[in-house]
Order: structure tokens, then C-alpha cells, then sequence
């Protein structure tokens, strides 16, 4: 004989469940009542909850698979969580703050345990200012952990969550990804006009801000003069603010001292980059020496002499 189930949901408490699901039976006797299937499920409750957003870092596959768990050679646990920390240039520290909530009618302590190893002389990107605390039942408790970038690229830390009074141990894998900004000059060799010793010579060359948050530049001072510090560049403006999103002419003037090739090698420290951009600038000066001759009668060419007094025969 066919039926059809009809559902009914009934929430008793947060922890259980009860489903009912009633029968439809075609040409049943109006006083029979319906028959019933009862399913009684139960949830349960975690004993943290972290209120950050986890990371894609291994679900999505952008970590390589090569690398492996804490220790050597050991893989990663598979119940690892991300905490994800984007930072944009180096030498920035950036802070990353959640909560810690205990739906539990229990108060317990935690704390956090670093798993990684740090080489000697160097230092560890990741800090909490905190490693313990203490948590009441039904309230919530702020953790805060810092990144500091001290290079381009992926950093990972391992971290240990604990409960002490449960006996639980969470681990999770603290990722740095470090990013530098983009910024740079629109060519990197500059060929200034050649011109004469005295004689000033410039041109332009662009700065260029790509990135949606202001940047601030200086150039070094002592890249403005060439070897020996014979010679030396001017350059305006010298330092400032770059917008987000904008172009920054920067005109270089040379004004020469002496005849020949020049290089100067100009570097632009850009806050947040890990090393200066570099501009080279050839400047030229030609030397000019003026000749003064004359042509006697036989067509034979005599130069002046600039250095003292010069006779010329016109003839009689």
C-alpha cells in the first residue's frame, strides 16, 4: 500500500531532538489515527568555540604537500587549523584578536604552546602576550597574537591549544604571508641629454603607487653623488608621500663640472620595501676647445697659440 511521510520537527533543547515522522496512508479509516515514526537525535556541545575565521590554507590546497607536521619528517594532523595573518611589506607587525567562548557550564583554564622550533639567532615571527588564561562558563575571553614580517613570503609556526581541566590539545598551524608592496619606477636607466660643463641637464622619470594605501619615499643622499663624490645629481622632490593609486614625476638635474661620462646609481627607499629601488643615471659632458687658424699664401694652415700673443705677416 503507498504512503507518503510527512515530517514534523519538535525542539526540545539545545542538546536534543525529536523528529517525527508521520505516515500518510491513502483510504485510512477517519478514526485510526496516523502512524508515527519517532527519531530522537542528540548534539553535542564543543567545549570552545573560537570566533575567528579560519583559513583555506590547507582545504583549498595552497599548502605545498610536500611539507610535513611538527618535527622531522613527521606529517601534518589532519585536525590542524589555519590562523591566517596578510601583511603587506616587511618590518610591519600586524595583530590579529579573537575571542575565546565557553558554551559550557564549566570554568576552565587554557593555554597556548609553541610547537616550533627557532634557529639560533633568529627570531620568532609569531607572539602572544598571553599564553594562559582563564575562561568562565558561558562567557567569552579576547586572545590576541602578532605577526611581525621580517622577510618575502610563507612563514608557518605550529601552536598548541589546550584545555587543561578536559584533557584537549587542538593544534594549529599559524601562517605569515608576506607580500611586498607594488611601487617602482617606471624605467630603471636614465640617459640624461649631454651637454656642457656649467650647463644644466635634466628629465623626468615616474613613480609609480600601485597599491589602495598611500606610500612614503626618500632618496638616499649619499646615492646622488657619483664615485669620489666629484659630481652630483639634484633631485625634486627629494622625499614625500605617494597616494594610493597615483604617479609621482621626480625630475633629476645634473649640472656638470667637469668633461666625461658620469653614472650614478640613485636609491629610493620606499617605506615597507624590503630593499631601495635603483635608478641608473648616465650623464654625459663634452669638452669644447675652440681651434683659431689662419692660411698664409701658400695655403698652410697655422693654429693660434691661446697662450701668448701671436704674429700673423700680412705681407708687404
Amino acid at each position: 500500500m503507498p504512503y507518503t511521510p510527512k515530517r514534523k520537527t519538535e525542539i526540545v533543547s539545545f542538546s536534543e531532538e525529536v523528529l517525527r515522522e508521520a505516515v500518510h496512508i491513502p483510504n485510512l479509516h477517519p478514526e485510526q489515527k496516523p502512524a508515527e515514526i519517532v527519531i530522537k537525535a542528540r548534539s553535542l556541545m564543543p567545549y570552545c568555540h573560537f570566533d575567528v575565521e579560519e583559513s583555506d590554507y590547507l582545504s583549498s590546497g595552497r599548502r605545498n604537500p610536500c611539507l610535513g607536521g611538527v618535527g622531522f619528517n613527521q606529517p601534518l594532523d589532519p585536525h590542524t587549523k589555519v590562523l591566517e595573518f596578510n601583511v603587506m611589506g616587511v618590518g610591519v607587525t600586524t595583530t590579529k584578536k579573537f575571542n575565546i567562548i565557553n558554551p559550557t557550564e564549566q570554568n576552565y583554564s587554557f593555554s597556548w604552546r609553541c610547537d616550533s622550533v627557532v634557529t639560533k639567532g633568529a627570531v620568532q615571527p609569531f607572539h602572544c602576550p598571553s599564553l594562559d588564561g582563564w575562561v568562565e562558563s558561558g562567557k567569552q575571553t579576547e586572545i590576541q597574537f602578532s605577526f611581525t614580517a621580517q622577510d618575502v613570503g610563507l612563514f608557518e609556526s605550529f601552536w598548541t591549544f589546550c584545555i587543561l581541566e578536559h584533557d584537549i590539545e587542538t593544534p594549529y598551524l599559524f601562517l605569515g604571508v608576506v607580500t611586498e608592496p607594488s611601487v617602482g619606477f617606471v624605467t630603471s636607466h636614465v640617459n640624461l641629454t649631454p651637454t656642457l660643463k656649467g650647463i644644466k641637464t635634466s628629465k623626468q622619470v615616474s613613480l609609480n603607487n600601485n597599491e589602495d594605501v598611500d606610500m612614503s619615499f626618500s632618496f638616499d643622499p649619499n646615492s646622488l653623488f657619483s664615485d669620489g663624490h666629484l659630481e652630483h645629481l639634484s633631485i625634486n622632490p627629494a622625499s614625500g608621500i605617494l597616494p594610493a593609486h597615483s604617479e609621482q614625476p621626480i625630475e633629476i638635474e645634473f649640472v656638470p663640472s667637469s668633461p666625461g661620462e658620469t653614472l650614478f646609481h640613485l636609491k629610493c627607499v620606499v617605506k615597507k620595501l624590503k630593499a631601495p629601488l635603483m635608478v641608473s643615471v648616465l650623464a654625459l659632458c663634452y669638452n669644447v676647445q675652440p681651434l683659431v687658424s689662419w692660411e698664409d699664401m701658400l695655403q698652410r694652415k697655422w693654429a693660434l697659440d691661446p697662450t701668448q700673443a701671436n704674429t700673423i705677416n700680412f705681407g708687404s
